[in-house]
């Protein structure tokens, strides 16, 4: 459980941290700024019922313990992931709803001195109402009997009813995504460099502690927490205090993320690159003196493309969808 909730950790300070941008009329930052906060709107306002959604990631995470006791052996462990996943999509909330979905994912972890490996894959497909799933790939995971079937259907029928969607409201942008409490934390990064192409938009942020530390106290701030009574020179004795804090723990080598908004206002594009590293001391409960130094160092990317938002779209079907055993659907 630690290890799960440290790669966590470690995710969002990566997502907190972020490079560059290349080809193209450059845009500048506040501008840039203004239009990737209208094109979250914009999704977040707009039923996407057509669409290609296509994800990549990999992460190497490396532990290294680092024993203060001379008798205790020092450690070190790791894990390497990797995945995609590609989901088609059209007509998502009517009747003649389609969709294919393919996972591929592998892991390879070494830890304590035990090591496995896994590669897995799954298929999912929605036609006329039915639900299919091939699992053949990923029995391992599922634990199928030698009798049990992995390629099987479920009738789920409109997936908006199935859902419980009420398309007979109407939701505005605001509900769901105030601009006002994203723009802040947008224009808490500095380094902001940003391109247009064919209407295209591509925004790269570089993030540092300090942008970090700006972030969490617009944060603070948004959620009342920020004492009203502070000054200015006790609010920015306070932020050096916890960049001090920061750069005494992270070190960050690379970490960018890049956003991009398509010539219709979609955000198309969302790619996180990172390289950093967190050390920290464990200390014994009775005495707090330092027992252990762990240092964590994450490797790794998630690019996320969303394209072809609510156009003519076409899905290629396996020719062995009335084979898949019919099951009874369950929560």
């Amino acid at each position: 459980m630690n290890k799960i909730l440290t790669l966590s950790m470690l995710g969002l300070v990566a997502i907190g941290l972020a490079g560059c941008g290349t080809g193209g009329t450059t845009v500048a930052p506040a501008e840039a700024n203004t239009r990737v906060v209208a094109a979250t709107t914009k999704m977040a306002s707009t039923d996407m019922t057509s669409f290609i959604l296509n994800i990549a990631a990999e992460v190497n995470y490396q532990e290294a313990h680092n024993f203060t006791d001379p008798l205790v052996t020092d450690t070190t462990g790791s894990i390497v992931a990797s995945g995609s996943l590609e989901l088609k999509a059209k007509d998502m909330l009517l009747d003649t709803a389609e969709a294919s979905l393919t996972v591929e994912a592998s892991v390879t972890e070494d830890m304590g001195g035990t090591s496995i490996s896994m590669t897995q894959s799954a298929a999912g497909y929605f036609k006329e109402g039915y639900a299919y799933a091939n699992l053949t790939n990923a029995s391992s995971i599922f634990n199928f009997g030698s009798e049990a079937p992995t390629k099987v259907k479920t009738y789920v029928g409109n997936i908006a009813t199935a859902l419980g969607i009420d398309l007979t409201s109407e939701v505005t942008s605001s509900e769901l995504i105030n601009p006002e409490m994203i723009t802040p934390f947008v224009n808490d990064i500095a380094g902001v460099v940003a391109t247009e192409k064919d209407g295209a938009l591509t925004v790269t942020y570089t993030v540092t502690l300090n942008d970090v530390v700006e972030m969490a106290v617009d944060m603070a701030s948004l959620n009342g927490e920020m004492p009203s009574s502070y000054t200015s020179s006790e609010l920015d004795a306070m932020k050096a205090e916890l960049l001090t804090q920061l750069e005494s723990m992270i070190v960050v080598r690379k970490c960018e993320i890049v956003i991009g908004v398509d010539k219709d206002g979609y955000v198309n594009k969302f790619h996180v690159d990172v390289d950093v590293t967190v050390t920290e001391e464990q200390t014994d409960v009775d005495t707090s003196a330092v027992t252990d130094t762990v240092t964590h160092t994450v490797t790794g990317f998630v690019h996320i493309d969303l394209s072809n938002i609510n156009q003519a779209l076409t899905i290629t079907f396996p020719s062995d969808l009335n084979t898949y055993v019919e099951d009874t659907p369950t929560n």
